[in-house]
């Protein structure tokens, strides 16, 4: 990606989308298979969409999956909350985060490095060695709560904007404004934070059941159909009028599953509209830019593109992203593409909007950590 120049120098700035753990734990996994320590998945040609892993092979994912998030933590200096590290080892799917006590103790002894009890050959206290094969094989709390991926022809689109946030600084000031919460009662306690809870339970519902819908309907809302062509040409607010006024001039054998997708795609609409008004009213409440104005502005206008489901800032929340939903396929993922390229006209700020070469990925197999034989 070209990175933005000011005023004669190149800024280099993170895309804050989780490159560094996924380096991380294909790093691990990388050093693991090397020396035989694990038996990875290994996903050939002709079984790139195996999902089931061996017992073997989730053993392996468990140490690959626990020293990757040792690693990152330790190399952050700073315990988060692994769903990076997670995504990147087993693929897309719900989270909940491991309990944050799990990791300090260790970080202390790795970074102090207490000698007392003496060396292992590898040059690290026997103590610190001991703590870290405990921490290494046994399974944590939390971690996948189920998988989740996105339904046929629902696609995902990424921008990174040059000229990021400091998301670990950003995460410190929303943590401690919650604390601070947690300290009041009645009208003074904002409700932010259990407010998204609800939502983002919601959402996984959503595209839960609109999976289900889709499958069952053989729906895919990527492939040509009239009706598609309809929907990826007006905006998410009009689809159901678009669908009903389809269904009264032409008859069709899915019509039932076509009023059922329509209907949870629109509630999908709704429920993230409400998480970002909840994410951007608790970052002003924290005096954090969870969703700053320009950001804002940028996913309204996206919002408002034909065939766009949801725009939104992912993550911790700041300048550096903005994340995508949409059907209709590449006629409207061009459309996204074309706006956001317009709003690089104006490069006095040192930002650029970059649409990247990504898409939304399914759980396990080849889209969690996997050895793939050289071509």
């Amino acid at each position: 990606l070209p990175c933005p120049v000011v005023n004669g120098e190149t800024i280099i700035n993170k895309t804050g989308l989780g490159s560094s753990a996924a380096l991380v734990t294909s790093l691990v996994g990388c050093i693991l298979e090397a020396f035989g320590a694990s038996h990875l998945p290994n996903i050939s040609e002709g079984d790139s969409d195996k999902i089931k892993p061996t017992k073997k092979e989730e053993d392996s994912l468990r140490v690959a999956h626990n020293l990757a998030q040792i690693s990152h933590c330790f190399a952050q200096g700073k315990v988060g909350s692994g769903f990076d590290v997670s995504s990147a080892t087993f693929g897309s799917h719900v989270y909940r985060r491991f309990p944050k006590s799990i990791l300090p103790k260790l970080l202390s002894h790795l970074e102090e490095n207490d000698e007392s009890q003496g060396k292992t050959k590898n040059g690290i206290s026997k103590s610190t060695a001991q703590l870290l094969g405990e921490l290494t094989h046994y399974s944590w709390d939390g971690g996948i709560y189920r998988p989740l991926t996105l339904p046929p022809g629902v696609d995902m689109l990424l921008a990174d904007v040059c000229g990021g946030s400091e998301s670990p600084s950003m995460a410190r000031k929303v943590l401690a404004w919650k604390q601070q919460q947690e300290g009041l009662e009645g009208e003074q306690k904002e409700s932010y934070w259990e407010n998204l809870r609800a939502i983002n339970s919601q959402i996984v519902l959503l595209f839960t059941q609109l999976s289900e819908v889709m499958n069952e309907g053989d729906l895919d809302f990527s492939k040509e159909s009239e009706i598609v062509s309809l929907l990826s040409d007006s905006k998410a607010d009009e689809w159901k009028k678009v669908l009903h006024q389809h269904l009264q001039e032409e008859s069709s054998d899915d019509t039932i599953s076509l009023q059922a997708a329509v209907t949870l795609l629109v509630k999908l609409r709704q429920a993230f509209k409400e998480a970002r008004q909840n994410l951007k009213s608790m970052g002003d409440a924290a005096g954090v830019p969870i969703e700053p104005e320009e950001q804002t502005e940028l996913a309204d206008a996206t919002m408002d593109v034909p065939g766009v489901l949801v725009a939104l800032v992912p993550g911790a929340g700041g300048y550096d992203a903005l994340a995508c939903l949409y059907i209709g396929g590449s006629k409207v993922r061009n459309r996204i593409g074309q706006l956001w390229a317009s709003r690089n006209t104006d490069t006095s700020k040192g930002k650029k909007i970059c649409s990247l070469a990504v898409q939304g990925g399914g759980f396990g197999g080849v889209h969690g950590l996997c050895v793939v034989p050289p071509h």
